[in-house]
């Protein structure tokens, strides 16, 4: 059985620190192998579900999940603190 993991980035356009770590967010999609980068925009329809599922209350908002299983989560656009969930999760 194999591993998932993978980091849920709750964004939206009008949101201007989301526009800022967004370019983080592409690089480090880059660079970690093994771990799935998904973008999900809080104003789509399509996304409702997990809005509601994942209790995003603010953007950016961040998910740690590995096999379905959050195992942290971060608000907010800290850079420092979003490498740090990534390589957290990239090495359980």
């Amino acid at each position: 059985m194999s591993t998932t993991k993978q980091v849920l980035y709750f964004t939206a356009g009008w949101c201007g620190p989301c526009q800022q770590i967004k370019p983080l967010f592409y690089k480090l999609m880059d660079e970690t192998p093994g771990v799935e980068f998904t973008m999900l925009d809080v104003d789509n329809e399509d996304c409702a579900n997990l809005v509601q599922k994942y209790k995003v209350e603010g953007i950016p908002a961040f998910f740690f999940v590995k096999d379905g299983v959050v195992q942290g989560s971060l608000v907010g656009a800290d850079k420092n603190k979003l490498i740090a969930g990534v390589q957290k999760l990239a090495n359980l």
